[in-house]
């Protein structure tokens, strides 16, 4: 469980993030949406314990995330970001096995084999037969998914996404999502994702939490969140609101209107 309270994040005289108070329960994944500038990533990095707080805290099980060791958290709390992986010339299977590193002496060995583990997470994601290809051979999907391998492997309990279909064809957008869907409920992982993708939030996540100037104006299901007055308070624009035939949710049309002048 992750506990927000009265977080604060300022940059100069201006609040990035503005006292949140916001719970985030475990075997779940909630979705971060909001317009660009709204505080998302910051708020993502604040949790993940890569920025410091102006004032307030994050708790991680009653606990203060600045307390605890770099490297016990490493091993509670995964991060796939934008441009997480090393730089090119690492095969895939490097790349994946460097997510055992929280788990590593300085000698960078552990007490148990992890091979088995590394070449689980490989076969999960697809990737089996592009293991020993380098990164600069890689698709930006296949690039994805050994992201993703690699936080896998790292067996975390919770596990923070930063856009992790941005720049993805819609097959990839699928694939990345269904993996971490599947991986949510067999290790029932608390999963926190920062999303641009109203339609792709509303199929895969459990609760939505809307960001605007750094506070929360709209949190709960997408039935809840993804109202027309909401679209509208977050990116001024209006939205018609389609149900999902197949999942019942929430699913966002654009309103056109080619003849309103500007």
């Amino acid at each position: 469980m992750i506990q927000l309270q009265q977080l604060t994040f300022q940059y100069g005289a201006r609040s990035i993030v503005d006292r949140l108070d916001y719970t985030f329960a475990g075997n779940a994944i909630y979705g971060i949406i909001g317009p660009n500038g709204a505080g998302k990533s910051t708020l993502l990095q604040l949790i993940a314990g890569v920025r410091k707080p102006s004032s307030g805290q994050v708790l991680l099980e009653q606990r203060p995330i600045g307390e605890l060791p770099r490297r016990q958290l490493a091993q509670r709390i995964a991060v796939l970001q934008q441009g997480g992986l090393p730089t090119l010339g690492f095969t895939v299977k490097e790349v994946v096995a460097m997510g055992r590193f929280p788990y590593q002496n300085w000698l960078g060995s552990e007490r148990a084999d992890a091979t088995a583990l590394i070449d689980e997470a490989i076969e999960a994601t697809g990737l089996t037969h592009l293991a020993n290809r380098t990164l600069e051979q890689l698709s930006g999907g296949e690039r994805q998914r050994a992201a993703l391998a690699k936080v896998f492997v790292q067996q975390p309990d919770i596990l923070l996404l930063d856009e992790p279909t941005t720049y993805l064809d819609i097959g990839y957008q699928q694939m990345i999502m269904e993996l971490v869907k599947q991986w949510q409920r067999k290790q029932q992982l608390l999963v926190i994702a920062v999303m641009h993708d109203l339609n792709i939030a509303a199929l895969y996540c459990d609760q939505l939490l809307a960001l605007r100037g750094g506070s929360i104006i709209a949190a709960g299901t997408a039935e809840q969140v993804l109202i027309p007055e909401h679209i509208a308070s977050l990116y001024e624009v209006e939205a018609l609101m389609v149900n999902h035939p197949q999942q019942n949710v929430p699913q966002l049309l654009l309103r056109l209107d080619l003849d309103k002048e500007n």
